[in-house]
């Protein structure tokens, strides 16, 4: 990899659960390994049914309750990024993640909401 980059990938963890502590323990654990003067940005990539208002949420919670990955880190900029060349055909569909994406069999609350509202929490959530 490239000169001070450091990437921590989260394996069947869950960002946007507000029991789950996943991604501030890699957070923990990248600041741990990190230069004493830290890092200039951190970049977390959610998958496309992540939400990320519960993701900024979270972030508040854990500042309130102290988390030390959350007072050393702020939320700065909310990025979505979109398949142009789907989104109107995703935008009008009804169907949720599990059979657009051919994810059957796995269970999260958000798998089974539409597409639709994924999207639309999603693009509405950015900066």
């Amino acid at each position: 990899g490239a000169e001070g980059v450091e990437v921590a990938q989260l394996q069947n963890g869950c960002v946007c659960c507000s029991i789950s502590d996943d991604l501030f323990a890699s957070i923990s654990n990248l600041m741990e390994r990190s230069p004493e003067e830290g890092f200039d940005h951190l970049l977390v990539e959610l998958s496309g049914v992540s939400e990320p208002s519960a993701v900024k949420q979270n972030w508040v919670t854990a500042i309130e309750v102290g988390h030390p990955a959350a007072l050393r880190t702020q939320i700065r900029r909310v990025v979505t990024v979109v398949d142009a060349s789907v989104f109107g055909k995703d935008w009008a569909s009804a169907k949720s993640a599990v059979p657009r994406n051919g994810l059957d069999g796995l269970v999260a609350d958000n798998l089974s909401r539409p597409v639709v509202e994924l999207l639309s929490e999603q693009v509405e959530t950015a900066d």
